[in-house]
């Protein structure tokens, strides 16, 4: 068998396409099996995580209610009344007794509509007495010991679940503190829980199946609904994997085995506000029993499908068998490497025109490869060059950016120069000891003309030729001077600080007002008249506003971009240039309406800043000037980086584009371009008060039922 076996393709090919074919058939049953199961196995999960979320947020919001009812009966003046009478006089008071019977009304009325208060009692503030319960056989007993009873005195107190002393079956206990209608407390008012609700809130079954259960287990492995409680058959309680994690307060999901030992999914949790552990599972058999019918049609399918298949290949492999050989050991040499290697046609028919047609592919798969060869070298050049370009523009980017710091760096010294080089001719060493030196000369001069008011005839002469008096009458004004100097290079150099805030560079709330301010003294030099232009003029329009809170020396960047534009603007206008004083009118265009150019001086170049409060969450910032304005094709390019109309040398294009960052990004702000040739130009920034933080996604899933 084995020897014809080997010896027959035809039997080789039906033989091997069989076993390849129930292999297949099994494996894809398998894997289809292993896939359905992990699918179930995470669909059961999400199930059962949702049932556990539903049953625990039912729990809670029971719970809840109880606690709030309790609180609203301690609450009601009518019990506070009655309490306080009960609680202050003798139990044989007629007083007393009138207030015990209407408390009880109180209570009986509030328990018929709530069925889960199953007692309602009031202890005394000190021992703990009962003074009054709904189970009247209780009255006159002490809780002192009890931690309802403790708490209560101090904060609305839950006691999670328990064994009752009274009925032997698991209660709660709320309690809360009572005040005496003038707010002195006077005694805990308690309800015990009828747990029946809680029963049927973990017992529910929807989405567990036939087998499914949830339950709860408190700290001493015990059920805690009444229906399992201290059933015999656990005598040390119920134990399992799931239950002892979730007993070390863990929360989790897997396949494990039960207390009775069943394998089954499920889903484990500590609930620590109720002190209790929570467990939902079903059995894996009917867990995964969609997963085994699927697994078990597919096998039955394919066995059925390789059946005929394996009668189709015997009838082709008769007919083929020859032919075929010698294509495949073509095909092996191929597969080799080898594309040279060529089929034999044998036959005419279809066989014989595979045959050929594979010869065709060995022949195509060779120039093919030559192609592919060829290609892959030209890409391998292609992407060495991109990378070179990338890195190229990358540098020249950075340089850019650099330029761009670098030319904001030189304003600031071009000003900080301009404002130093006047004051600091006044600066003469130490100033305040010379000033005080030069007082106490002064006042030993004066004694000397008080004492020896005949000096020799040298110092007479001396002091003549020196004018004494005028320099005493003169040296109290150079002082000034000096010192009006020191100030001045003081007021210079804290603007400067101030405008660049280099040592802040988180958010901060700060005066919007003051970074224009020192922006301004920093370009005070180019307001002053240059050529045919008179100073600028600068108009203020500040509104009362809060501080803001920014990245101040970013926003700072954007208010000297801003300006330096607006003077650069000014500096190139043609329609202020004079000739014997005398303003050149310029043609205007009306493109767009300007809410605050129009209200400009026609005949002096002027800036306005302008800011105002917009819904009282928003600032506005506003930087107006008279100069020539912009075209429409140039705004619409404004914000770009890299266009600029400035010649070579003179901008990079990056200010206005950095300032759309600063503002938008940022700040999550808002700037925008309003212009019209000949009249002039208005940037517009708003931004909020206070930036929002940035929110990100939960990566956790949470699972939320009402």
């Amino acid at each position: 068998m084995i020897k014809f076996w080997k010896k027959s393709l035809m039997a080789r090919l039906v033989s091997s396409f069989s076993v390849l074919s129930f292999t297949t058939v099994t494996l894809v049953g398998t894997v289809a099996f292993i896939r359905a199961k992990v699918e179930l196995r995470n669909l059961v999960f999400e199930r059962l995580t949702a049932i556990a979320n539903l049953k625990e947020d039912a729990l809670d919001l029971w719970v809840e209610a109880q606690q709030e009812a309790t609180v609203s009966l301690a609450q009601l003046s009518e019990v506070r009344s009655q309490a306080e009478i009960l609680l202050t006089r003798p139990e044989n008071d007629p007083q007393s007794q009138s207030a015990h019977y209407l408390l009880m009304q109180y209570f009986n009325s509030a328990m018929t509509s709530r069925p889960e208060l199953e007692e309602v009692f009031i202890l005394t503030k000190v021992g703990g007495q009962i003074r009054l319960s709904t189970d009247e056989q209780i009255e006159g007993e002490y809780r002192v010991k009890n931690r309802y009873f403790t708490e209560g005195l101090k904060r609305t107190f839950v006691q999670n679940v328990y064994p009752s002393t009274a009925t032997g079956r698991p209660t709660m206990t709320i309690s809360t503190p009572l005040y005496a209608l003038n707010g002195e407390l006077i005694g805990v008012l308690g309800a015990h829980l009828n747990l029946e609700r809680m029963d049927r809130i973990i017992l529910e079954r929807t989405g567990l199946g036939e087998k499914g259960e949830a339950y709860l287990v408190d700290r001493f492995n015990l059920f805690v609904s009444a229906e399992r409680f201290g059933r015999q058959e656990f005598p040390r309680g119920v134990h399992s994997w799931a239950i002892d994690r979730a007993l070390k307060a863990e929360d989790g999901f897997s396949i494990y085995r039960n207390y009775n030992n069943v394998s089954v999914i499920g889903v484990y949790r500590w609930l620590d506000d109720r002190e209790l552990a929570l467990l939902v599972e079903v059995e894996t058999l009917e867990a995964f029993a969609p997963a085994r019918q699927l697994a078990g049609t597919i096998f039955l399918v394919g066995l059925a499908a390789t059946g005929f298949l394996a009668v189709g290949v015997y009838l082709l492999a008769r007919q083929i068998a020859r032919p075929i050989l010698a294509i495949n050991q073509a095909a092996t040499q191929v597969a080799k490497g080898d594309l040279t290697a060529i089929a034999p046609t044998l036959t005419e028919d279809e066989v014989g025109v595979l045959a050929t047609t594979f010869n065709q592919m060995t022949q195509q798969l060779q120039r093919s490869s030559e192609q592919t060869a060829s290609y892959s070298r030209s890409l391998e050049q292609k992407a060495s060059q991109l990378e070179q370009a990338l890195v190229e523009v990358q540098s020249y980017q950075a340089q850019l950016v650099q330029s761009e710091k670098m030319s904001s760096l030189g304003q600031l010294v071009a000003g900080v120069a301009h404002e130093i080089n006047n004051p600091v001719s006044f600066i003469h060493g130490n100033l305040p000891h010379a000033v005080i030196y030069i007082e106490e000369l002064c006042e030993l001069i004066q004694l000397y003309q008080e004492h020896y008011p005949q000096p020799h005839s040298a110092i007479e002469k001396y002091r003549q030729e020196v004018d004494l008096d005028f320099i005493l009458e003169d040296l109290p004004s150079l002082l000034d001077s000096m010192k009006v100097g020191a100030d001045r290079i003081r007021q210079i150099v804290l603007s400067l600080r101030n405008f660049s805030r280099l040592d802040e560079s988180d958010r901060k709330a700060v005066n919007l007002h003051e970074g224009l301010e020192n922006t301004l003294l920093i370009l005070q030099h180019r307001l002053k008249s240059a050529g045919d232009r008179s100073d600028i003029n600068i108009i203020r329009d500040y509104e009362d506003l809060p501080q803001v809170e920014c990245f101040v020396g970013q926003l700072n960047q954007v208010f000297m971009n801003l300006l330096a534009n607006a003077l650069d603007a000014l500096e190139n206008c043609s329609k202020f240039e004079t000739q014997a004083h005398s303003f050149k009118e310029t043609a205007e265009s009306p493109e767009e309406d300007l809410c605050y150019v129009s209200h400009l001086p026609p005949d002096r170049p002027t800036i306005l800043l302008k800011t105002r409060l917009l819904e009282t969450q928003w600032v506005q910032i506003a930087i107006a000037d008279n100069g020539s304005g912009i075209s429409p094709a140039v705004r619409q390019r404004l914000f770009d980086p890299f266009f600029t109309t400035k010649p070579v040398g003179k901008g990079t294009g990056l200010g206005l584009s950095i300032s759309y960052k600063i503002i938008v990004e940022k700040h999550q702000g808002k700037i925008y371009c309003r212009s019209a040739v000949g009249k002039g130009t208005e940037f517009m920034m708003e931004i909020p008060l206070k930036i929002a933080p940035t929110l990100t996604l939960d990566e956790h899933f949470l699972t939320s039922m009402e």
